[in-house]
């Protein structure tokens, strides 16, 4: 009778290891390799300015995709134009990293929820629901080498089977809290996965979005997503950006 229980036991153990919901993570580990973190580095450093044009489809308006321009200079100015089927302008945002504001253009019409942006802070207020007019996700989702170096960071680096995950950490009252992660495809050295995490007080480690690159071609002789899904913190997507024409490292419009 003895046997047959120490039987019974280990049928159930191994039955719960087959459940997918239990099975331990076997491909993950804790890496020294801190390539992927030079190559995000690198890529950051050599990518100073760029200017695209692009279409924006939110996910959950059946409307035509918005035509938009887009010019990035790193630590200095973020200017997106947005424009109707009709060419008209309906946007004009402008961010000022050197005077660490917001500029609405005095042409086109502004919509309500930029208008609101302009005087909150932090990344979770300016990223919430399925505003895909807030121009912190623009910044980041085109920035997708970029990351902030005006804080006292860490990075901790995973090595899956596939796949680098960086980590970018803060540390406050004892505790770390992840603030970004990249996902790097192994094999060809390219970024397929940028999640954003909440930098409120509150809300401190609580993930905001991600933005899942698609669609890879060189772009100035710089491997670039041409592609991109923006989802939620639950997975669902919000929204979609499809590139047109992407130049890197070019004199900026005035």
């Amino acid at each position: 009778m003895k046997n047959a229980s120490c039987l019974i036991i280990l049928l159930t153990v191994f039955f719960l290891q087959s459940c997918s919901g239990l099975r331990s993570a076997v491909d993950l580990s804790v890496t020294s390799d801190r390539r992927a973190l030079e190559f995000l580095q690198n890529r950051t450093d050599s990518i100073n300015n760029l200017k695209a044009s692009l279409s924006i489809k939110p996910a959950d308006i059946i409307i035509p995709a918005i035509d938009a321009y887009l010019d990035y200079e790193k630590n200095h100015t973020f200017r997106l134009v947005g424009l109707s089927p009709n060419g008209f302008t309906i946007f004009e945002v402008k961010i000022d990293e050197n005077q660490n504001n917001v500029i609405p253009a005095e042409a086109g019409i502004q919509t309500p929820s930029i208008q609101e942006h302009i005087s909150i802070n932090g990344l979770d207020s300016l990223l919430h629901g399925n505003d895909m007019l807030s121009p912190e996700i623009f910044r980041e989702v085109m920035d997708f080498y970029g990351y902030d170096t005006s804080q006292d960071v860490t990075y901790f680096i995973e090595e899956m089977k596939h796949y680098y995950v960086i980590n970018q950490l803060r540390s406050a009252n004892g505790i770390s809290y992840p603030m970004r992660r990249w996902w790097i495809d192994r094999r060809d050295m390219i970024i397929v996965r940028k999640e954003l995490f909440s930098d409120l007080p509150d809300k401190q480690g609580v993930k905001i979005f991600e933005a899942v690159y698609r669609n890879f071609k060189d772009a100035d002789g710089i491997r670039t997503s041409f592609e991109v899904i923006i989802n939620d913190s639950n997975g669902d997507k919000i929204g979609k950006i499809r590139f047109n024409k992407i130049e890197y490292n070019t004199v900026s419009r005035q």
